[in-house]
């Protein structure tokens, strides 16, 4: 049945349990930590400035020469956070930069007000070679193919109905227990409609079901399976089934119709992907096709606009998820964004982040830094459409894919008449020839060694107002024709052009201002190796097919099994 997709769903959004919060540090304080204090602060930085090193929890907890950088759970005692803040003139970190963003000093809020969970222990002096034992960890029972296992002696075997009820029985009797009685006819309906549709029968329903388990059960045993199975199946059928299971695939999928976090922009095409799970979990599509069309729909072939349309759509699992778009550096939010891909696909289907491995070696599960990496290429070979245009609220503009034209499909945003097409396009070539004209001027300014430090502001100012106005007329037009007629668009992912495609390096300590040597793409080493093969990267796409099929290979499982 369907509930073998609740093994599957684990978000860590909002997540107040320490487990939680240990990947909130992962993901959010960590890499702040590397990219801004490590330099003085850490044992790779010889003697600490102040006393103070970052790197262990220890270290943190301890403090410097002022006292304990992070006192769990006192925001008003922890340095650091007062540091950050800038709450003191003689302590202000980082020195000689900016103060951070409020989006990642309130990271720091949340996470000590939680009790500044922190994994890490003993002393980190960079990465190197790995210590992890493949082999060892190729031995552990989740990085194994599943395998049949026989179903126990039981003392009372002709109490199963099927083999699956053999293993029940084991495990009662195991415990020392017995089956509970057979539920009466209105109860056993009730528990199947909150199973699969989540809302009780109505109680017409219900009389008319009791009435007909009567009449099967005096006709004979198989007509009464036949009457239970039949109400099974039209449950299955109905759309409800797909809107009750769909959500918990959903949640893994860290759906949301807007971004979250500091700049919590709309996503408004985001109901496309809500549709497309419920769609399939009512299709009773195959699992396997199921994480291909969503990891690499757009790369799957399509018998026409309609399937080509859905399998676009599916590809909003990987744009979907908050990201952070008031991030300055281009670099730092392409990262952070492939990093989160990283962390939704294998949490989704491997039930393990290999995003834990972006700045050191797993702690606790066989992945290294070049696993982490390895993905990071087939990512950054892909091109993400979320739907958001540069404004006061966004440093990066997402656009969106456009679908096929198809009858009578729903279009959300407006069109608009030729003439507010033709206005919209003046005004951004307005714009364009103020930029040219502004940058010239300054250009000869300084060739000419002309002081303009006294316009610097009104140019600075002039400038913001052209980023962010062009940025809200290219978001307009990207919605439109050329005649201005509505354009179908969604959510989702392509690869890059075959001429950008390429491996990732790895960053030491997580950070992009330290590169590495090339990481080829490819998947996790702990699942290849004694004799399972590992997927062969083309040269000219990303790779995501390949991973997708690896992720769903062998058996062909449907959803509701």
């Amino acid at each position: 049945m369907a509930a073998s997709l609740l093994g599957l769903v684990s978000t860590w959004a909002d997540d107040t349990s320490i487990e939680g919060q240990v990947r909130f540090f992962e993901a959010r304080i960590r890499p702040v930590l590397v990219e801004h204090c490590y330099e003085c602060h850490s044992a790779e930085a010889g003697k600490a400035k102040g006393g103070l090193v970052v790197d262990t929890r220890e270290g943190l907890l301890k403090g410097g020469e002022g006292g304990a950088a992070v006192v769990p759970g006192d925001l008003t005692r922890s340095r650091l956070l007062i540091a950050v803040k800038h709450l003191e003139t003689d302590l202000e970190m980082p020195p000689k930069n900016p103060k951070l963003p409020a989006g990642v000093i309130a990271d720091f809020e949340n996470w000590i007000k939680h009790g500044a969970p922190d994994p890490r222990v003993g002393q980190v002096v960079g990465h190197h070679p790995s210590s992890i034992d493949l082999e060892q960890g190729r031995q552990f029972w989740s990085c194994q193919p599943p395998v049949i296992v026989p179903p126990p002696p039981v003392h009372d075997a002709a109490w199963a109905r099927r083999p699956l009820d053999l293993y029940v029985r084991g495990k009662l009797e195991e415990a020392g227990m017995v089956p509970s009685a057979d539920a009466s006819p209105a109860i056993w309906l009730r528990r199947l409609h909150f199973d699969l549709v989540g809302l009780p029968p109505s109680p017409e329903g219900t009389a008319a079901f009791v009435a007909g388990w009567e009449r099967s059960a005096v006709i004979s045993a198989a007509a009464l399976e036949a009457h239970l199975a039949a109400t099974v199946d039209r449950l299955l059928a109905s759309p409800q089934f797909g809107e009750r299971w769909g959500r918990h695939w959903l949640d893994v999928a860290r759906f949301a119709e807007s971004n979250g976090r500091e700049s919590n922009l709309t996503f408004p095409h985001a109901w496309r992907y809500r549709d497309y799970v419920i769609d399939a979990f009512n299709a009773d599509l195959p699992y396997d096709r199921f994480l291909q069309e969503q990891i690499a729909g757009d790369l799957l072939p399509a018998a026409d606009d309609a399937e080509r349309a859905r399998q676009l759509i599916a590809t909003g699992f990987l744009a979907m998820g908050a990201k952070g778009l008031n991030e300055m550096s281009k670099a730092q939010f392409t990262a952070d964004l492939v990093d989160e891909q990283v962390d939704t696909v294998t949490r989704a289907v491997l039930a393990s982040s290999v995003a834990c491995a972006r700045c050191h070696d797993h702690k606790s599960d066989p992945y290294r830094m070049e696993d982490y990496y390895a993905l990071v290429g087939i990512f950054r070979s892909t091109r993400t459409y979320y739907g958001t245009w540069i404004d006061s609220e966004s440093n990066h503009g997402g656009e969106l894919l456009r679908l096929p034209n198809l009858p009578g499909e729903v279009i959300p945003n407006k069109s608009l008449r030729s003439q507010e097409v033709a206005n919209l396009k003046a005004d951004l070539a307005t714009l364009n020839r103020e930029e040219e004209e502004q940058n010239a001027m300054v250009k000869r300014a300084m060739e000419e060694g002309r002081d303009i430090s006294e316009d610097s502001f009104k140019l600075m100012q002039n400038a913001i107002r052209i980023y962010w106005s062009r940025g809200g007329i290219e978001g307009r037009l990207q919605t439109v024709d050329e005649e201005g007629r509505a354009l179908p668009l969604c959510m989702g992912v392509t690869d890059v052009e075959p001429d950008k495609v390429q491996d990732a390096v790895l960053m030491e300590r997580g950070d992009i201002g330290h590169p590495g040597q090339k990481v080829p793409r490819g998947v996790p080493a702990v699942f290849t190796g004694q004799g399972k093969v590992a997927p062969t990267m083309p040269a000219r796409q990303s790779g995501r097919l390949e991973l997708a099929c690896w992720l769903g290979s062998g058996r062909t499982r449907s959803l509701r099994v």
